[in-house]
């Protein structure tokens, strides 16, 4: 029964082989068939091509090994070959009549001579292990840096199994059927593995691999042509790259940082699509993906090239800017804008990470126009707004420029408010309305300085989202100081018949320093009025007419201080005083005159006639009797 399974084998062997040469001859060169995938545009790595020919020495016997040679070609960047198998169990069903096997030791279980693996040439690898058991049908090596291009000479005793009597002499269409394994491995690829099968015949598949390989008709040297003594394996392999990936974050940059802190929120539903470098020009991939509740989003089983992810601009947000990722912490790619990140160049086996979109949230600002009525600036209680004031709100560009102001207009009850704002640094300018005098302005809860005096708070650092409020500009109504000057007749300090109002007299007004800040002259009314004036502490000084002297001084509306002879001192203004009453009254000169004459009637009158006496000294004294 055993004989017979042997038999079969054999016939099944022949059919096969039959099949198998049928099917080379009308393609010329060996067809693999890979999974289909979604179409990619490849990486540039050429195919592999692997060839092994084997040459029977044919003495028979057995002094030195059969003759094997390897050479490979092609490959990705960094490919080796790690590991080749011959296998002479053809049909895989363990070793039979049909089968080869290796012949290494003495006395063995070959037949004839023995010879056991004898490395002829390994050129720039090492051979790491060699696996071979006598009277086994597997040989084994395992390589280090076996690059292409290079070559492994090696001989082995190899004899062919026999119906009943073992075969020394293994030639070409005896070994043809044996099985060579190829194991290649790269970076940023798969590895890959594919094996074939050992021909008799097989110059075709010498020529189509391109390899440097002995043809058929080998001759070694002294020895004449032998084909019928060769054969040969060829495979060709396609490396399949490892997955990569890209993936980053679309989040609410609420800094404006352009990175993503903690407690800044990924933002959801954000489109992405990727393209890819191609001849130079990034083509639609036509991939695209959304954000995650968490704002994350990734593309992946991309294969090595070079691509460009493109966010669409999410709705109700401003873009902050984007930032390239990384690939084991070195930063790949570019910013080519807010909304585009390009460059992002990857191997198999490769991931991009944090290619990140920073957003931010519109934001506000808004405040009220007021009078200020204790200039303190602050909008105390019972402060009234001011209606249909212009204010101008104006965005500081990055580069320190400002982009075209948004006006608006006060409310009845003074409030203003911008919204849909950029984030960012802005400054507001109010515009003095009519009527008023620049008070004091106040930076709101968004940061800022105000510039007091100047009707501007510089500095805000508008946040994603944020509401900036309480920019608030305060305003004070003009005050004024008014009196006047008279010729106070009865000399009593008010305003009674006879008296009369003194015209072009110089008042001046200080400041609560002292230092003179106007001059008035008093009008045909004897009236003088300084207006326009800011809430304040101030004085008014005349200047006293000559042929006056001076009289009585009355502190007005407002208050004050006298300080003799001319000046009234510490007079407060709030917003929109109006101070009246601070008069000042003149006492015209007086005379005393007569005659020093003879009476002589002596009736104390001056009469006709009576002599007048000059050179008389006359003397005025003062109610105390002193002469002055």
């Amino acid at each position: 029964m055993g004989l017979l399974e042997d038999i079969s084998a054999w016939q099944r062997l022949k059919r096969t082989l039959a099949r198998r040469r049928q099917a080379a001859r009308a393609h010329g060169t060996r067809i693999c068939r890979f999974e289909q995938i979604e179409h990619r545009w490849l990486l540039s790595a050429s195919p592999i091509q692997i060839g092994c020919v084997y040459f029977e020495d044919g003495i028979g016997t057995d002094t030195s090994g059969d003759l094997f040679e390897v050479t490979w070609s092609g490959g990705a960047e960094g490919t080796e070959l790690t590991r080749l198998v011959i296998d002479t169990d053809k049909l895989g069903d363990g070793i039979s009549p049909i089968d080869c096997f290796f012949d290494t030791a003495p006395g063995g279980l070959g037949v004839s001579g023995s010879a056991g693996v004898e490395i002829v040439a390994n050129e720039g690898f090492e051979i790491l292990a060699i696996e071979v058991e006598d009277g086994g049908t597997t040989l084994a090596f395992t390589f280090s840096g076996f690059d292409a291009g290079e070559r492994l000479l090696f001989s082995v005793d190899v004899d062919e199994k026999g119906l009943y009597t073992d075969n020394p002499v293994a030639e070409g269409a005896e070994f043809e059927g044996s099985h060579l394994v190829a194991t290649f491995a790269a970076p940023h690829y798969y590895d890959v593995t594919e094996s074939d099968i050992f021909w008799d015949e097989y110059d075709g598949r010498l020529t189509s691999s391109g390899l440097a390989l002995p043809p058929d008709s080998y001759m070694p040297p002294g020895q004449k042509p032998r084909p019928d003594l060769t054969a040969g394996a060829f495979i060709g392999l396609k490396q399949t790259p490892l997955p990569i990936s890209i993936s980053g974050t679309v989040f609410e940059d609420i800094d404006l940082d352009n990175r993503q802190d903690t407690g800044e929120p990924g933002i959801a539903g954000v489109k992405l699509g990727l393209y890819q470098l191609v001849e130079g020009q990034y083509a639609d991939t036509g991939m695209r993906t959304a954000t995650d509740a968490d704002g994350n989003y990734r593309f992946d089983t991309l294969l090595p090239g070079t691509y460009r992810v493109v966010e669409t601009q999410p709705d109700g947000y401003f873009s902050v800017g984007a930032a390239a990722g990384a690939v084991d912490g070195a930063t790949r790619g570019s910013v080519l804008n807010s909304e585009t990140i390009t460059g992002i160049s990857l191997l198999g086996g490769e991931d991009s990470l944090n290619n990140d979109f920073a957003e931010a949230a519109p934001a506000r600002l808004s405040g009220h126009v007021y009078h200020d009525a204790n200039n303190d600036g602050v909008r105390d209680a019972g402060e009234v707004g001011i209606a249909g004031a212009t204010v101008r709100v104006i965005r500081v560009l990055p580069n320190g420029t400002t982009a075209e102001p948004i006006t608006v207009t006060t409310a009845a009850d003074g409030s203003w408010m911008a919204v849909n704002l950029i984030p960012g640094d802005w400054q507001v300018v109010e515009i003095t309305p009519q009527g008023y005098l620049d008070g004091l302005d106040a930076a709101g809860t968004a940061g800022g300085t105000a510039q007091n005096p100047g009707d501007s708070i510089t500095g805000i650092r508008l946040e994603s989202g944020q509401a900036g409020e309480n920019y608030d500009f305060g305003e004070i109504l003009p005050s004024s100081i008014a009196g006047r000057v008279i010729a106070d007749a009865d000399g009593d300090g008010t305003f009674t018949a006879g008296d009369f109002p003194i015209e072009g007299v110089t008042i001046e007004l200080r400041d609560e320093q002292g230092k003179r800040i106007g001059t008035a002259i008093t009008d045909a009314d004897g009236r003088y009025q300084f207006t326009g004036l800011a809430p304040g502490v101030y004085a008014v000084e005349e200047i006293q007419p000559q042929e006056y002297f001076d009289g009585v001084d009355r502190v007005g509306s407002a208050g004050g201080t006298l300080l003799a002879p001319d000046a009234i001192l510490d007079i407060p203004l709030v917003s929109g005083t109006q101070a009246t009453g601070y008069d000042f009254y003149e006492i015209l000169p007086s005379s005393i005159s007569g005659r020093v004459s003879v009476d002589l009637d002596g009736n104390g009158l001056y009469d006709a006639g009576e002599p007048l006496l000059g050179g008389v000294a006359v003397h005025l004294l003062s109610a105390s009797g002193e002469r002055i």
